[in-house]
């Protein structure tokens, strides 16, 4: 069993204050988030990873109400797309997708803070 170890951040701007903080070495390597979020959506800061070199493939949004030009721009991002509400296994089958492409940490957002 792959262990991860969980950071939750509270808002966008933590997240890539967070990755400017660590070491390359133990960058994030997976991000989970929902598309709605206070200050960006989940797009936004998908797109603001990806400017800072973290692969697309690594990044999961989730909403519970998908607009189609917001699923459009995720597909063309690369980014997966989940539907809420949604299995486990779809969040666990895409995270077993990403070993060994992402080492053992998987970073989570709430936008609940």
């Amino acid at each position: 069993t792959l262990e991860y170890e969980v950071c939750a951040y509270p808002s966008p701007g933590e997240v890539m204050a967070g990755m400017a903080l660590r070491p390359r070495r133990d960058r994030m390597d997976l991000v989970i988030t929902d598309i709605e979020m206070p200050m960006v959506s989940g797009l936004e800061l998908a797109d603001r990873l990806m400017r800072e070199g973290f692969d697309p493939a690594n990044i999961a949004v989730m909403s519970g109400y998908w607009i189609p030009c917001s699923w459009e721009m995720a597909g063309e991002m690369g980014v997966k797309r989940l539907v809420k509400p949604f299995r486990i296994d779809a969040l666990t089958g895409w995270i077993d997708t990403r070993r060994g492409r992402a080492g053992g940490e998987c970073l989570i957002l709430d936008r609940e803070g």
